[in-house]
């Protein structure tokens, strides 16, 4: 099983990634390339194989300020 969760930046559910002056940039993870399986945040999924595949979108939004964004996920592994 494998679970990520929603990264320290969070703001409840939702992933964000932040920048050095402290603004934020939503973002979300998903299962497959065509952005249809979100990877929900602390929720443990069965795998059948040793690649595990994420992909990440980030949504249209204003953006307050530019700059280097960034975030950090945990990922769990039970086996």
């Amino acid at each position: 099983q494998v679970s990520l969760d929603n990264g320290i930046n969070a703001l409840g559910i939702q992933r964000r990634m932040r920048n050095a002056v402290g603004s934020y940039i939503q973002y979300n993870l998903y299962k497959d390339a065509s952005r249809s399986q979100t990877w929900q945040g602390n929720v443990f999924y069965v795998v059948d194989s040793q690649t595990i595949p994420v992909y990440a979108a980030v949504p249209v939004q204003p953006i307050t300020s530019v700059g280097q964004y960034s975030d950090t996920i945990t990922v769990s592994l039970t086996y």
